[in-house]
């Protein structure tokens, strides 16, 4: 006769290598699906990953998106729509409209952390700072804000362009 805490041993072995076996399962078709797509298949892999098509996107910060081909860092952006635009955009060989996104993400990128330093500056100033001095950093602060403005604004545009073209229309075979 068995002992019962054999048989719960013996059955938890069980289930953890039949576990085992169905994760290795899904990774290998996960991995053949996303290296053999004509078009590129968007999964979460975690809270803070996704794999889109040949490309592994990672969240570095807020709004911080790294996207990540063969353990190689293509490219850092600020949206993550835009990082699975452009991920998508390349696979499908729509360079151009990837390389727009990428811009567009930069100069709002860019112009964020104009913001963000400007903003700094201000609060930081004492009262010893000259006029000159505090009156040129509002200035700067105020126009960095337009810029971001109308950078968000281009990106918007694009992104919304993104979601209606075609990808399929592009000539890749089904």
């Amino acid at each position: 006769m068995v002992a019962p805490s054999i048989k719960n041993d013996l059955g938890k072995l069980l289930v953890d290598q039949a576990m085992t076996t169905l994760d290795n399962w899904a990774l290998r078709e996960l991995t053949h699906l996303r290296n053999t797509a004509d078009f590129p298949i968007c999964v979460a892999l975690t809270n803070k990953s996704w794999a889109v098509g040949k490309y592994t996107m990672h969240q570095l910060g807020s709004h911080q998106w790294s996207v990540v081909q063969d353990s190689r860092t293509v490219h850092v952006f600020y949206s993550k729509q835009a990082a699975v635009f452009y991920s998508v955009f390349n696979q499908c060989n729509r360079f151009k409209s990837a390389d727009d996104l990428l811009e567009s993400d930069q100069a709002v990128a860019k112009h964020n952390d104009e913001v963000e330093f400007y903003t700094l500056r201000l609060a930081k100033q004492t009262k010893k700072t000259d006029e000159f001095t505090q009156q040129l950093r509002w200035i700067r602060y105020l126009d960095a804000k337009a810029k971001l403005k109308t950078a968000k604004e281009e990106l918007d545009k694009k992104l919304n362009y993104a979601k209606y073209n075609k990808i399929w229309a592009s000539g890749l075979k089904l």
